[in-house]
């Protein structure tokens, strides 16, 4: 099957208006063209995300506690406008 030049319409909306934009062959992926198929790239962008909410979570419960600690304190001197 390739894919050629079409016509899209579509409603918006907000608006209530037509609006026609147009798919070229750039747009138009397949199974059989794309780099990874759709379950791994689903997986891969789970992965992501959840490394992602895992950094953070690490940053709220070790650096933060880090930075409060009397020990950095009294090494970097912080002024009253930074803690």
């Amino acid at each position: 099957m390739e894919c050629g030049l079409e016509l899209c319409i579509i409603r918006l909306r907000s608006q209530g208006s037509i609006q026609p934009f147009f798919i070229d062959d750039d747009a138009c992926a397949t199974p059989s063209t794309m780099a990874l198929s759709p379950k791994w790239y689903q997986f891969l962008v789970g992965v992501f995300a959840s490394l992602g909410s895992l950094l953070y979570g690490y940053d709220l419960g070790v650096i933060a506690q880090v930075i409060a600690s009397q020990s950095f304190n009294l090494g970097f001197k912080p002024t009253d406008n930074e803690t």
